[in-house]
């Protein structure tokens, strides 16, 4: 007796997994240059880990967790949100969400790279947050049609 796939299979498999890839191909530009190449290694030309690890020197675990988890936030992240309105999110935060949301780097490690106090950190990324929920309820009202923007 053979199986057959049924659509949720075929949604959930090889289809969502090309989607998925096809979606990290058009967004891996949104990377700076170290992470932008470790990610185009891997998911474009194919490189193992362990090659990726044999190039930059770095221990392959550590190469395969960086990546994924950047991968992973390149495709269902907040910082979607951001860059899809450049108008309402100015350079700071765009800067300071890519670190967040892109990298996963905490409010003090991002104090520190833009040279800010950790309270205007905590600020910049309450005011990020609040902007990203806004949007985000402002796109449910309108896919349910109950309201307008």
């Amino acid at each position: 007796m053979t199986k057959t796939a049924s659509f949720t299979d075929f949604v959930t498999g090889r289809a969502n997994q090309d989607a998925t890839l096809e979606i990290l191909h058009n967004r891996i530009d949104w990377l700076r240059t170290p992470q932008r190449r470790l990610v185009y290694l891997y998911y474009v030309q194919g490189l193992s880990f362990h090659q990726l690890s044999g190039l930059t020197g770095q221990n392959e675990f550590t190469l395969t967790k960086r990546v994924r988890n950047i991968a992973r936030r390149l495709v269902h992240s907040p910082y979607v949100i951001v860059k899809r309105h450049p108008d309402i999110f100015d350079s700071r935060e765009a800067l300071v969400a890519y670190d967040k949301y892109l990298l996963g780097s905490g409010y003090r490690a991002i104090a520190r790279r833009y040279d800010l106090s950790e309270y205007r950190t905590r600020k910049i990324l309450t005011t990020i947050k609040r902007k990203i929920d806004m949007l985000q309820t402002a796109g449910c009202r309108l896919m349910n049609g109950s309201g307008n923007i």
